[in-house]
């Protein structure tokens, strides 16, 4: 079996900021070369203002996919070569910290904030599809119909409940400062959380929210790689397999741009499709 490139659509994010229009730049980022493809989503710095530009996180995560991909290319099929692809972006990520001055010294998670992201890979070598995300970048695995044989992506109830008990708690009010810095300090790469909630930061630690699988394809699949924005248009089934079947990367993007207008939020959004055939 063989995979190509079937189509990547990037919906471009209408979300409130602090830039002059009052939108914030898109944060993320496709890569894609023979039959690897990389969706990397940058971190948005909030309580930033004015807003950084041009956004460390978008470069977090452009530079971060390239990275990825250019890994996965040197070492597919190798044991643990997706874990690789996240440590190299991880590695790269670092340096653009580095290039704005950010380190384990500098950082307070509010006035100096690292440049991050979180993404999702997947690559097939011809006999086996390897798969892997960290955080709310994910992979789904559909038959040419559009029908769902897995999806991996981690669970966010964790980290949401443990948030919503210390606003009600009184510990922080939602969306404050205050709960912004107790969040990135406290529960992001933190060994000590039950939850795993892990991101690109550049720290070494930020790589154990690596979740990877392998899958032996022995009938056609579309793998879909995608960015949150995505989440609520592919859990639609009808939208699914509309997308699935549209002709081109046009004809998917318009399918997918009309229907986030009327259900989703308008962030940006990415996605890239391998058939295996």
């Amino acid at each position: 079996m063989e995979a190509r490139l079937q189509f990547t659509l990037h919906l471009s994010g209408h979300l409130p900021g602090h830039l002059p229009g009052g939108v914030r730049p898109d944060e993320d980022a496709i890569a894609a070369e023979n039959s690897c493809v990389a969706v990397f989503d940058g971190v948005t710095l909030l309580h930033q203002d004015p807003y950084p530009v041009p956004s460390p996180a978008a470069a977090a995560a452009s530079r971060g996919a390239a990275a990825a991909i250019e890994y996965a290319l040197a070492h597919l099929g190798e044991p643990d070569f997706l874990t690789g692809c996240f440590a190299a972006a991880n590695k790269e990520i670092q340096t653009v910290n580095i290039e704005h001055g950010i380190t384990a010294d500098t950082v307070d998670f509010l006035r100096v904030q690292y440049a991050a992201a979180v993404g999702a890979v997947a690559c097939f070598d011809g006999r086996i599809l390897h798969y892997a995300q960290i955080n709310d970048c994910g992979v789904m695995l559909c038959r040419p119909d559009g029908s769902v044989l897995d999806e991996l992506i981690v669970d966010k109830s964790g980290i949401v409940g443990y948030v919503l008990a210390a606003r009600e708690a009184g510990a922080f009010r939602a969306g404050s400062p205050e709960e912004h810095v107790f969040v990135r300090r406290e529960l992001i790469n933190s060994p000590r959380t039950h939850f795993a909630e892990y991101v690109l930061t550049g720290q070494e630690i930020a790589v154990n929210g690596v979740c990877v699988r392998r899958f032996a394809a022995r009938e056609p699949l579309k793998v879909l790689a995608y960015s949150d924005g995505f989440i609520p248009l592919l859990h639609n089934a009808r939208l699914r397999r509309k997308m699935l079947r549209a002709a081109n990367a046009g004809a998917a993007g318009r399918c997918a741009a009309s229907a986030r207008n009327k259900h989703a939020p308008a962030g940006e959004a990415s996605l890239a499709v391998l058939s295996i055939e």
